[in-house]
C-alpha cells in the first residue's frame, strides 16, 4: 500500500480494529517492509509515519504507542517493533500511514504475533 501527503498535519493513513483480551494478551509483535521518500515527521508527537497502534477498553482510549516509526529515505527495509498490551485493553485500532507526517511510504507484509501475558 502506498501513502503519500505534502501538508504537515493531513492524515493519510489505513485503519483495522480488531478486539482483543489484554487479560490473555500481554504484548503484540509487528513485522513490516517499507520504503521511505522524504518523510518528515509532523509538528505533533503522534504525528510520525508507520504503525501506530490504539488500545481501548468498553469506555475509552486507554493510550497510543508508536510500534515502528519510520522517517526519512530508504530503499525497501524490514522493521519490526512490540508493544505491551494494557491487561484492561478490549479493543485495538493499528493505523499505518503517514499519520500526520509529510513524504511518501510504501508499506507491504504488515504482520502482528500476539504474545500471552
Amino acid at each position: 500500500v502506498e501513502f503519500e501527503n505534502d501538508e504537515p498535519g493531513r492524515r493519510s493513513h489505513a485503519l483495522q480494529a480488531m478486539g482483543i483480551d489484554g487479560s490473555r494478551v500481554g504484548a503484540l509483535q509487528f513485522e513490516l517492509k517499507y520504503r521511505a521518500d522524504k518523510i518528515v515527521d509532523g509538528s505533533q508527537p503522534f504525528e510520525k509515519a508507520g504503525l501506530q497502534v490504539s488500545f481501548h477498553n468498553f469506555r475509552r482510549l486507554m493510550g497510543d504507542v508508536i510500534a515502528v516509526h519510520c522517517v526519512g529515505t530508504s530503499e525497501w527495509r524490514t522493521a519490526a517493533g512490540k508493544v505491551d498490551v494494557p491487561e484492561a485493553a478490549r479493543e485495538i485500532v493499528i493505523r499505518i500511514g503517514l499519520n500526520g507526517a509529510t513524504g511518501r511510504l510504501l508499506l507491504d507484509d504488515v504482520s502482528v504475533t500476539p504474545v500471552r501475558r
